[in-house]
């Protein structure tokens, strides 16, 4: 599902249908910027790279459809922290070596 900055882009209705204006090619200098600025950002903490692509681009954008692009851009390249230990086994070691201590919990009396 896309985001809701959809509902505040261009539309066009007529003759039994709805033309969507997302996109044209005075979209493209704008866009071919984001892309750069995201292939800089490739191989840098995601967190980084993110707060990179939420700057102002070197060619100005409209917000909503910068917004609506990186969204897009987002989940077709799967940025996703990628844990080197799965959450939950992480948590039950955690947990479990905590367990095993002789040591009385922070903050208790």
């Amino acid at each position: 599902m896309l985001p809701h900055t959809l509902a505040r882009l261009s539309t066009q209705v007529g003759n039994d249908q709805l033309v969507l204006h997302y996109l044209t090619e005075k979209d493209h200098p704008w866009l071919r910027a984001l892309l750069d600025e995201y292939e800089r950002g490739v191989g840098s903490k995601q967190s980084d790279l993110l707060s990179s692509l939420r700057e102002p681009l070197t060619t100005p954008a409209p917000k909503a459809k910068q917004r609506l692009a990186l969204d897009v851009l987002q989940r077709l390249t799967g940025a996703r922290a990628k844990a080197s230990v799965p959450p939950r086994e992480a948590r039950w070691t955690a947990f479990t070596a905590a367990a095993q201590t002789a040591a009385p919990p922070r903050g208790g009396p």
